[in-house]
């Protein structure tokens, strides 16, 4: 049954190829993942810079969020380093200023728990209003690296529900307690070196335009994909 069936998987991400391996370790071998971009990684996108590797995605983690992704990037050979976490930039005078470990991981560690508490309340109002309410002042520097890290916008400006929904409670107790890491040569290598080791077909420059049901065969979807030669065609695949 296994060997009759074929999957195809959209997407050539850190999801897609995670669901590729699952797949082929349980004997499916007739796995197609087809990724639209020229190489594979989706939201895991490094670019060299002056010959130093910068993420434009995912940049850090806390292991008690990412402990499959390490273990997939020591699989894959690629060492962690420390993330700088300590010393943050003020918009107010300019300068930077490393965080008092010692002061002030206590009250981080305090209030991270409190927000393990008023998470779910989060909602439309701006951050900088949820965190005043809360007394989330310290916690919230430690958070400093996700949203500014990012571009998200201003603590005035942007909702809280979108920087609770960021960062998780667990995320937040891993960056007061933990010790946040990000990978040397960047985050993609990660998943290519994963690619590389999979038994099964991954079609990049792929995009999928459309998926249809043919009738006749309830079990059969159809995916169009462009092709330089015929401009688009469908590969009939066993859902």
């Amino acid at each position: 049954m296994k060997s009759a069936t074929s999957i195809a998987i959209l997407g050539g991400g850190a999801s897609g190829l995670t669901l590729a391996r699952t797949l082929t370790d349980l004997g499916f071998d007739r796995v197609v993942v087809f990724e639209r971009d020229v190489q594979v990684g989706g939201k895991s996108c490094t670019v060299d810079l002056d010959g130093r590797p910068h993420d434009l995605g995912a940049t850090m983690g806390v292991p008690i969020d990412y402990k499959h992704v390490l273990s997939a990037s020591r699989e894959a050979g690629i060492e962690t380093q420390p993330f700088p976490l300590e010393e943050h930039w003020s918009l107010q005078t300019g300068t930077t200023r490393r965080l008092n470990r010692t002061r002030e991981l206590p009250r981080v560690v305090a209030q991270a728990m409190k927000y393990t508490r008023v998470h779910a309340r989060a909602g439309a109002a701006p951050w900088q209003q949820f965190v005043d309410e809360h007394g989330l002042h310290d916690a919230s520097k430690r958070m400093l690296c996700y949203r500014t890290g990012y571009g998200y916008g201003f603590d005035d400006e942007v909702p809280a529900l979108m920087y609770a929904n960021l960062v998780k409670p667990q995320t937040l107790v891993g960056l007061a307690t933990g010790s946040p890491f990000m990978w040397r040569g960047g985050t993609q290598p990660i998943w290519q070196r994963l690619a590389q080791r999979l038994p099964c077909e991954i079609r990049t420059s792929t995009a999928i335009t459309h998926i249809t049901r043919d009738g006749r065969a309830p079990s059969c979807t159809r995916v169009a994909r462009p092709s330089a030669s015929t401009g688009s065609r469908s590969h009939a695949i066993q859902a």
